[in-house]
């Protein structure tokens, strides 16, 4: 974070990338990324797809990340899914110099720097876009940050993803709901209720646990949510259950982004 800050200060460029020196980027990764800057003009943030290596390092995890990352490629998409997870690799962004100043670069919250850039980035309105090319090669090794940095853990990322839901789609006052009473959406709900912003109830699917409470909010079925009353978090980590319960909420026609967002 400081050499970043510090490097920022002898830049000179209209534009920043980002690169970290155990990866690999394709020879014309900078080009097209410059390219795509000269021409959007506003675009703020601009990434690539990527590729994790070497193959025999490369986990189950990486794989689900990597195509989860690929599948986010326009503006739309990217915010779309931003309470996820980070869907920007830090190394392969090139961004404006401008942007980055207006956002006063990287700074230290206990949760990742890279995410918390993105968040506030999102929050201020800026746009991103990705070069639909793999131009970053991801090294993936044990020793990563990301594997052995606490401020990388689950629960760095929920405390994250909960102080920016609150300055943002929960700061209107509208009532929500959190989907998902399981470990995620149990340690959301407590993150929000510690903020100030409690959940009428969580919703679940799991008919042993419906009608008890957690954190004094009830668990009710989906079928309780009135629909376009409540706002609705998605928050189930389970593989698959993110793409169920966006069907089941858009066939209620609600809009994402709008009267719901997906945060696991």
């Amino acid at each position: 974070m400081r050499a970043a800050n510090l490097a920022r200060t002898e830049a000179r460029a209209d534009y920043l990338a980002r690169f970290d020196a155990d990866d690999e980027m394709a020879p014309r990764r900078l080009e097209l990324q410059a390219g795509h800057l000269d021409r959007e003009r506003d675009t703020d943030i601009v990434s690539c797809l990527v590729r994790h290596f070497p193959e025999a390092d490369v986990r189950e995890g990486n794989r689900i990340y990597e195509a989860w990352l690929n599948g986010l490629v326009r503006h739309e998409e990217i915010v779309r899914d931003i309470f996820v997870e980070s869907p920007i690799a830090n190394p392969s962004v090139m961004m404006r110099a401008a942007a980055f100043d207006r956002l006063g670069g990287y700074r230290e919250m206990g949760w990742p720097e890279d995410y918390d850039l993105y968040l506030r980035a999102h929050a201020d309105g800026m746009r991103f876009a990705k070069v639909p090319e793999v131009l970053l090669l991801w090294r993936e090794h044990g020793a990563r940050v990301t594997r052995t940095d606490p401020r990388y853990s689950v629960q760095s990322f929920l405390r994250a993803k909960a102080a920016f839901l609150v300055k943002g789609p929960l700061a209107s006052g509208r009532p929500f709901v959190v989907w998902g009473a399981g470990m995620i959406g149990r340690r959301l709900t407590r993150l929000l209720i510690q903020a100030g912003r409690p959940p009428l109830a969580l919703l679940d699917i799991d008919r042993k646990v419906i009608g008890r409470t957690r954190h004094g909010r009830p668990i009710l079925p989906p079928e309780a949510l009135r629909r376009k009353s409540a706002l609705v978090l998605g928050a189930v980590g389970a593989r698959g259950a993110r793409a169920a319960i966006r069907d089941r909420l858009r066939e209620w026609d609600l809009e994402e982004t709008v009267d719901f967002w997906m945060v696991a």
